[in-house]
């Protein structure tokens, strides 16, 4: 790739003649990854190579890395503690304390946790969490967001959820239904918060 191209890649052509020193934390960045690149590498390492970027460049270098790994059988290494980061990655390994903790596709790690999480925000958290529970034998949490618990097929959970809460005074404002994440599948695997 030529000089140019990867200026244009990386969003950094307005910049091209200004020294390092004047340019913004997200441009410098995206500077130290175009430096990566230049050599069209067949290993490459990274750390967190996305942080701090604006969405529209973190796509861009994502594609281009992409093709760099598929056009040029290169193999990218990446470390992050950014887990949406490693949503790009063909296999992920977990590493807890210097040990590995799981490894796998982003899919498979997912499927491991293997349930979504149903969120309930209602006008009385801790009344229908209780209700959850007695009704359909389900733990739950409760938070800031709403009541949360763990179900492994949280769309079809929904409606009898519904249909059970409906015999409650207590008004379900929203439900939403999310798959597991990498975060989760973090959490599940160290024990421990991030």
């Amino acid at each position: 790739m030529t000089s140019q191209k990867l200026l244009e890649l990386i969003d950094l052509t307005a910049h091209a003649h200004r020294t390092v020193r004047t340019l913004s934390g997200g441009t410098r960045r995206r500077l130290e990854i175009a430096r990566a690149l230049v050599h069209n590498p067949r290993v490459l390492f990274l750390d967190e190579p996305t942080n701090g970027l604006a969405p529209h460049t973190r796509a861009a270098i994502w594609e281009h890395l992409r093709r760099l790994c598929q056009e040029h059988d290169t193999t990218v290494f990446l470390t992050t503690h950014h887990l949406q980061e490693a949503e790009h990655c063909d296999q992920i390994a977990i590493i807890d304390h210097g040990s590995l903790a799981a490894e796998g596709s982003p899919r498979e790690l997912k499927a491991m946790i293997g349930a979504d999480i149903v969120t309930l925000r209602t006008d009385d958290d801790a009344q229908v969490a209780e209700a959850v529970h007695r009704l359909l034998g389900l733990p739950t949490w409760t938070g800031p967001g709403g009541v949360r618990l763990r179900t492994p097929d949280g769309a079809a959970l929904v409606p009898r959820l519904c249909a059970e809460l409906a015999a409650l005074a207590v008004p379900v404002r929203a439900v939403t239904v999310e798959p597991p994440t990498l975060d989760d599948v973090f959490l599940h695997h160290t024990d421990r918060p991030l």
